[in-house]
């Protein structure tokens, strides 16, 4: 489940220095200029600051160990800043995470440069953590989470004491396997560390959240599916996450035995995922013509795995569903229907579930039908920033909530928005209104020309609104709106 890499080129700034038990290392400075060219985002709050965090954390065999993370930092250092945790998807192998600026982290960095605290985690098995990644495994896939948001809490203020400081909202989101891994986390927070963190609303995006129904239908079918390495790591994955109950289960019980010494070989990291998908692929081209994974498999597991809920394979993956709880915070399940890696019936059964079970605000949301995995990710980030953005607070130090509204003043008469903008927005050469939706879409955009201005909005349907005020990219204020 492996999502498209945005490519930047990015200046990088070095320094290191000692932080409680875990090491913090500065490898990224951007300002809000650069962010916004390079990703091509309508508005941009702040520069960031990222940092490569190394943290304590349990091994998924119950030992102590060591995990490595990134963290992105507003930098603005005398605010209060959310905390938002975001879950990378699926890498190529151990060095592609986050904390070597791999691994699909700028998505996070998006989050740190529209007022979060944003935190990526690496995942066990993977950047400094020894063994076979537990890929998808809900457990490890939250603790290794939670342990970095204890450490961030309890050391951020004391190794940056003039700033920036956190204040107590959690956001949290991730894209395909992270959306498994973000949901994984809610459902941690909310059921078994509600005394240390609230969550205040979150975004789960194309995440296999049906492993043992939706992911093996769609994967095991008639079907072509081009991503066969997924089930290899998956059963690698079962085997480390739980050894005593698997014991009597090998790699050559599940597999067919022309495709063993290429799975074993990715899991000694001989090859990476890329590598491994690509050799079983071409062996199962050339031996049935079509790519159809569950060739790959030894027939009578196949049949276990579809048929028999109480074989021991089948247990271990049932434990990873996470669609059937009931979040309490706001829950958004951002899908596409053309997705080719994680079916979008994932999101939608999670949400049918969720609804049943009584949860109270958990919306699952079309992304593209026709966008693949690849395509979905532009669409499902912008709509959960917008999201978000409904909730976000960012104080002072005082306490104060910061804003750019004393700047501009709105309020809609009739089918029109009227505004009165400060002498300090009217002193810049070429400001712009721009109006969007809430899913980042610009509905409306004008020149400011005069401090007073009208903007027509008759054509537009109930709901809220974001208003940017731009000059030449540059925001300038900005002011959530109810139209009615």
């Amino acid at each position: 489940m492996k999502m498209r890499h945005l490519t930047l080129a990015f200046c990088f700034q070095f320094f290191f220095f000692n932080i409680g038990l875990g090491q913090w290392e500065l490898v990224e400075s951007l300002t809000a200029q650069e962010i916004q060219e390079l990703l091509g985002l309508p508005f941009v709050e702040y520069g960031v600051d990222s940092y490569r965090v190394e943290y304590e954390t349990t091994n998924v065999d119950g030992t102590p160990g060591m995990a490595s993370g990134l963290i992105t930092i507003p930098n603005d250092p005398g605010n209060n800043y959310p905390m938002l945790v975001f879950q990378h998807g699926t890498v190529n192998g151990r060095d592609d995470v986050p904390s070597n600026l791999a691994g699909g982290y700028q998505l996070g960095a998006v989050f740190g440069a529209m007022g979060y605290i944003s935190l990526q985690p690496d995942y066990l098995g993977l950047g400094i953590n020894p063994g076979v990644h537990p890929y998808i495994h809900s457990d490890s896939e939250a603790w290794v989470a939670v342990d970095m948001m204890r450490h961030v809490k309890e050391q951020l203020n004391t190794e940056l004491p003039s700033g920036p400081y956190l204040n107590d909202q959690v956001f949290l989101s991730g894209y395909s396997q992270g959306g498994h891994a973000s949901m994984a986390l809610h459902k941690s927070l909310e059921e078994e560390h509600s005394d240390e963190f609230t969550v205040t609303a979150t975004s789960h995006m194309s995440g296999p959240y049906s492993v043992s129904k939706e992911m093996i239908d769609f994967t095991l079918g008639e079907d072509e599916y081009f991503f066969c390495a997924y089930l290899a790591w998956v059963s690698l994955s079962m085997k480390e996450a739980y050894p005593v109950e698997l014991a009597d289960i090998g790699i050559e019980d599940i597999f067919r035995a022309q495709y063993v010494d290429d799975i074993n070989a990715f899991a000694n990291e001989t090859i990476d995922l890329n590598e491994l998908n690509t050799r079983l692929i071409s062996g199962l081209t050339a031996e049935t013509g079509m790519v159809q994974p569950k060739n790959l498999l030894i027939p009578e597991m196949v049949d276990n795995i579809m048929n028999n809920p109480d074989h021991p394979i089948s247990v271990a993956l049932a434990l990873q569903d996470n669609f059937d709880w009931t979040p309490q915070a706001p829950t958004r399940l951002m899908y596409c229907s053309g997705d080719d890696q994680v079916t979008f019936r994932n999101a939608i059964v999670a949400e049918e579930t969720m609804n049943a079970n009584g949860a109270p605000d958990v919306v699952g949301l079309e992304q593209g039908a026709t966008n693949d995995h690849g395509a979905c990710v532009a669409p499902a980030v912008t709509t959960t920033v917008f999201f978000f953005l409904n909730y976000r607070m960012v104080t002072t130090s005082t306490e104060e909530t910061l804003t750019e509204v004393d700047l501009m003043s709105v309020n809609q008469q009739e089918e029109e928005l009227q505004f009165v903008f400060d002498d300090a927005i009217m002193s810049y050469s070429n400001p712009t209104i721009e109006l969007y939706g809430m899913d980042g879409i610009l509905q409306s955009s004008m020149d400011l020309t005069f401090a007073q201005a009208q903007m027509d909005v008759s054509a537009l349907p109930t709901g809220i609104f974001y208003i940017v005020v731009n000059n030449d990219g540059l925001k300038l204020a900005a002011e959530k709106i109810f139209i009615r």
